[in-house]
């Protein structure tokens, strides 16, 4: 990925420091000018749909889905796929589905996810506490850290089906 060239990159980490003090035109307007200067976007929105989060999901090329395997994140991500089906992202955009924490829970597995959110799961991320707590403790991202670890294997496969689904 590119870095932000010159104030776009200043107006984007002003923008995010601001928060929740920013309009949905703005938002919009962090996102195209982040879009104009970088290969991927990847936004972390909020549970709660808004005004702020609908514009995020408006702008959104590809929705990813993140759930876990346990029964009431399922339905959490059940309940986000009816909402997209009812605002018409299904079928004008991509909707696919990320599992993290892929290998704690005995019981369910891929299939049965795909089957529950008629979507495709396109990664699995596993769990890993010390990899990941070391990098948040370091501030050095665990996939320059730790290159060999499970948790960036996956992490690089998602970014690989990201790409291909961007074609």
């Amino acid at each position: 990925m590119g870095r932000p060239r010159g104030h776009q990159g200043a107006a984007c980490a002003r923008a995010a420091r601001a928060g929740d003090l920013l309009q949905p035109a703005e938002i919009g307007n962090a996102i195209g000018l982040l879009a104009a200067s970088h290969d991927f976007v990847i936004l972390d929105a909020p549970t709660r749909l808004a005004d702020d989060t609908l514009t995020i999901f408006d702008a959104a090329t590809t929705i990813l889905i993140v759930s876990t395997y346990m029964d009431v994140m399922v339905q959490n991500a059940r309940a986000a796929v009816n909402t997209f089906g009812a605002l018409g992202y299904r079928g004008q955009k991509p909707l696919l589905v990320v599992v993290n924490q892929g290998d704690n829970l005995p019981g369910m597995k891929r299939d049965d996810l795909e089957r529950i959110l008629e979507l495709r799961v396109i990664a699995e991320i596993p769990s890993d506490w010390k990899t990941v707590s070391d990098s948040l403790n370091l501030r050095q991202p665990y996939v320059l850290a730790a290159p060999t670890a499970a948790v960036t294997r996956a992490i690089a496969g998602l970014v690989t089906e990201l790409q291909r689904t961007d074609r």
